[in-house]
């Protein structure tokens, strides 16, 4: 169990200063870099000295990339001053560049806004409470028209795309739909399918995703002929629907 004791050496530090230093706003990585410059300034009676990087990252823990952004912080707001490759606090705390004065940063105003929008128990019960007659329609619903299964026969519902990342996918779906008769909706918020559609599309270009489709759909019964029911099938067997069709040659 750690048990300090003032024989073991101690900091000797002005409480003026020290009360200053306790209304400072700063982060945590500037906080270690200011200890770290006391224990090696004043812990050792000096109110400068020369401190590498390295000396305050090994009583810190930080790696040195942290510490040197903390210095170039704490020296922009005038709390460390460095001289002659000598660094060391800025007892002239007037002179700092930081808002020592206590501050209120949610007001009475606020307080009410923030209450009004944490769910309380009776809010939930009247958000989930829903009228018989006024029935809640999902979400996802659009007046896009329906698509068939090329396999299965089924008309599927389009979905909504619930991401605008992937503008490339639409295309690439479409294509799919006029060669294979396949585009489900689920391809429209499955992200593994979009991300495949703009792969294909930025990749191999819609004209080379049409000719591999026309090309799988003349020869997928042939054997050894790889399966590919979705963008992502096509994505990741490009390559061995062309080594298929070399063979073919």
């Amino acid at each position: 169990m750690a048990s300090p004791q003032t024989e073991n050496g101690f900091t000797k530090l002005a409480n003026e200063l020290l009360d200053q230093l306790c209304r400072l706003h700063l982060s945590g990585n500037e906080w270690c870099f200011v200890h770290a410059l006391i224990r090696k300034t004043y812990g050792y009676n000096k109110k400068e000295d020369w401190i590498t990087n390295s000396q305050i990252a090994n009583l810190t823990g930080m790696h040195r990339v942290r510490v040197s952004e903390a210095k170039s912080k704490l020296l922009e707001k005038g709390i460390v001053t460095e001289k002659s490759n000598k660094i060391s606090l800025v007892k002239d705390y007037e002179k700092w560049k930081v808002v020592t004065e206590k501050r209120n940063s949610v007001t009475e105003k606020r307080n009410k806004v923030l209450r009004k929008s944490v769910p309380t128990k009776e809010r939930k019960t009247s958000i989930n409470t829903i009228s018989d007659k006024s029935p809640i329609m999902p979400f996802y619903k659009n007046k896009e028209e329906a698509v068939v299964d090329y396999d299965s026969g089924e008309i599927v519902e389009p979905l909504k795309p619930r991401t605008k990342k992937y503008p490339n996918a639409p295309a690439i779906c479409k294509i799919f739909q006029e060669v294979l008769g396949k585009n489900p909706g689920n391809w429209r918020v499955n992200k593994t399918q979009l991300l495949a559609c703009e792969n294909l599309y930025t990749e191999r270009t819609p004209a080379k995703v049409r000719s591999a489709l026309l090309y799988y759909q003349a020869n997928r019964e042939e054997k050894y002929c790889p399966q590919i029911s979705s963008p992502y099938d096509l994505d990741s067997k490009w390559t061995k629907l062309g080594e298929f069709k070399l063979k073919q040659v």
